[in-house]
């Protein structure tokens, strides 16, 4: 009898504990286990790109020309010397070559010269499948948005009396940043290019959709996805849990943020330079059939991105690793907040079973460390096969706590009993 009531109240311990660490990771220590989260995450990408090396690139569909280094030395800052003629020239030269699509990852606002103007607009009008970007400026509300990740559950939220997570919630633009007007009417279609990076300046996310004046405007990645795809802009049907698109399912949140499924660092694209498109120093053929993507990778433009894996891409590769998350349909997945409760009461209440039948440090501590390492190798396992993230944060930070608070429980209890013994003695 002793022994189920023991096992009665550890598991109510359990219980308790559990629900306890559960509630402050959606309130006061949501950040912190935001943050510790996203590291773990993080080594999954960065065990990822250890495990498949240099062994060259991954896909040949895209193919980056870059503003480089190089070329900044020989043409001068793009941004006051270059003549927009020169992007004339690069996108004729793409398109004689059979480039499929071409993306141009540059805004180009203000007034340059009549000729230079209409020399690049006729380009992309005569080449007939360029992609322009843009920028738009979001409403204050909109910048206090963040995309879901596996801490924040919003079911579990609506105790609060926070809002429903049934309905779709667009980003708001204020403003809309657009290159010069014949440039835009020139192109085949535009997209915008914003990133909204989490708290600690790494981007996981993209939004899809954003809302300017009952407007909806697509990203630039899912512009060039559904139009390689054949998809209409009405073929779409979003909806708080995904958005689908004839036979594909692109999970997102009711934001239409898309989690990011980056392959690399380094060599998942070809790279080559602006000034050899220029110039015509390029084999013959190496863009035909191809996605072209036109931006820079040099520092001095301050389109660098902190990205998982506690690496950085430029901004036209975030771009790039967007559209083949697309194209491949090698989406990621965040297990949901209900499981990840139901899996701490789980985790929390079978160790504190097994902690009231066990020495604290010759079982107990083995118990601990051996979990928290099953719990990281089933996450681990279930990124790299499943394209799913799981959160093993809350779980073992109950589990943890319950071992401490048995650890110390029986200590306490052994000093008592000893300090009540030499009582009895004196």
């Amino acid at each position: 009898m002793y022994r189920i009531k023991k096992a009665v109240h550890y598991i109510f311990l359990g219980f308790v504990v559990s629900v306890i660490v559960y509630i402050a990771s959606q309130t006061v220590a949501y950040y912190p286990f935001l943050y510790i989260q996203n590291r773990v995450d993080d080594c999954h990408f960065k065990l990822r790109f250890a495990l498949k090396g240099s062994d060259g690139h991954i896909t040949d569909q895209i193919v980056i020309v870059d503003i480089d280094d190089r070329s900044l030395e020989k043409l001068g800052d793009f941004r006051r010397f270059w003549p927009r003629l020169y992007f004339g020239r690069v996108i004729g030269n793409l398109k004689r070559d059979g480039a499929r699509l071409i993306f141009l990852d540059v805004l180009l606002k203000g007034v340059d010269s009549y000729t230079d103007n209409k020399v690049l607009a006729d380009s992309l009008k005569s080449a007939g499948n360029v992609f322009s970007a843009f920028y738009v400026n979001l409403d204050s509300r909109s910048k206090r948005l963040h995309p879901s990740d596996s801490v924040y559950n919003e079911s579990f939220s609506h105790l609060f009396g926070s809002q429903t997570s049934e309905k779709v919630d667009f980003l708001i633009s204020e403003q809309i940043a657009f290159s010069y007007h014949d440039l835009i009417m020139s192109s085949e279609r535009i997209g915008f290019t914003n990133y909204l990076p989490d708290p600690d300046g790494v981007i996981r996310h993209i939004p899809l959709y954003i809302m300017h004046k009952k407007l909806l405007f697509h990203s630039a990645s899912l512009e060039m996805w559904q139009n390689l795809r054949g998809y209409n802009f009405n073929d779409a049907r979003i909806t708080a849990n995904g958005i689908h698109l004839g036979e594909t399912v692109i999970p997102a949140d009711r934001h239409c943020f898309m989690r990011i499924n980056y392959q690399g660092t380094e060599d998942v694209y070809r790279y080559v330079s602006f000034v050899d498109i220029l110039n015509g120093n390029f084999e013959n053929g190496i863009f035909k059939d191809k996605i072209v993507m036109i931006g820079s990778s040099s520092p001095k433009l301050n389109d660098i991105k902190k990205i998982p894996g506690n690496g950085a891409l430029p901004g036209v590769e975030v771009h790039a690793a967007s559209l083949s998350t697309l194209l491949n349909e090698n989406f990621l997945n965040v297990i949901s907040g209900n499981v990840t409760l139901i899996l701490t009461l789980l985790c929390g209440i079978f160790s504190s079973l097994f902690f009231s039948f066990t020495h604290p440090v010759k079982s107990g501590l083995p118990f601990v460390i051996g979990v928290l390492i099953l719990l990281y190798l089933y996450a681990v396992y279930s990124f790299l096969y499943m394209s799913l993230l799981i959160n093993i944060t809350i779980p073992s930070c109950a589990i943890i706590l319950l071992y401490g608070i048995t650890a110390c429980s029986v200590m306490c209890r052994a000093c008592y009993v000893r300090y009540c013994n030499y009582s009895n003695k004196q």
